[in-house]
């Protein structure tokens, strides 16, 4: 089995595949190669990560990605955001995501202060719509990114379904009154996103669909050595009928 020469997202997605007593059960053989490391190649992958913004040709369906990669270039994460022009210059963030095995180490907070610059070079607003449960310990960090709630833009006066909203001012707009064109800005935004939701829906299945893929070829080379001797082990049945 060649778990060396398979990329550590490869081994993270097989391991994900894996109920947790199979390798305990006596029954299956051990996958301790799959796990040699494991951690310190996780730190050493969050450490020498970095943003590659996609340019607007490269992204699908009017988004623009920014993308969390490591060295060699494996994708961790991703942000999803549109541009809409009217009534002020906005990115309305779609959709933010860091891989499971990543997260808690700082590269939400990295990407969202790479948003955070973007918006300020673009002098454009961002907004979200936070559906984080107040109760998850990430409710608070966008707050942290000096993301403001709706109402202490507009005041009380919110519309309806739109409680959770969160605004970025940049500091080209900190000083002026945009109550009203905030406003128009949200309501413009409920109008649309009917078809944003569509279109990032199409988006998460080439994504789920990609990660499939990439699932299937981890596991043909994991086992390339028992498919080339045609002598598939317990394992190997397993794990791909599992698949």
């Amino acid at each position: 089995m060649g778990a060396q020469e398979i990329t550590l997202l490869d081994r993270l997605a097989i391991i994900d595949l894996i109920e947790t007593d199979i390798s305990s059960s006596g029954t299956l053989p051990p996958l301790s190669k799959l796990y040699e490391n494991l951690w310190d190649l996780i730190n050493r992958t969050v450490k020498g990560s970095r943003i590659d913004p996609l340019k607007p040709h490269e992204s699908l369906n009017g988004f623009r990605v920014f993308e969390l990669i490591s060295e060699k270039r494996e994708n961790l994460g991703h942000l999803n955001t549109i541009y809409l022009k009217k009534p002020l210059p906005c990115y309305y963030l779609v959709y933010v995501e860091v891989a499971p095995p990543f997260r808690r180490k700082g590269l939400g907070h990295k990407i969202l202060r790479y948003f955070r610059e973007f918006l300020i070079e673009r002098s454009a607003i961002g907004i979200l719509d936070n559906i984080i449960p107040p109760e998850d310990p990430t409710y608070g960090i966008y707050l942290k990114h000096a993301w403001e709630p709706i109402e202490s833009i507009i005041g009380e006066n919110v519309p309806e379904g739109c409680e959770n909203y969160m605004v970025y001012l940049p500091p080209k707009f900190q000083k002026r009154d945009i109550r009203g064109q905030i406003l128009k800005l949200i309501l413009h935004i409920r109008r649309k996103r009917p078809a944003i939701d569509m279109r990032d829906n199409e988006r998460m299945v080439q994504r789920t669909i990609e990660e499939f893929k990439n699932l299937y070829n981890a596991l043909l080379l994991y086992f390339k050595g028992e498919i080339g001797s045609k002598r598939p082990s317990p394992l190997m049945r397993f794990m791909f009928t599992r698949f």
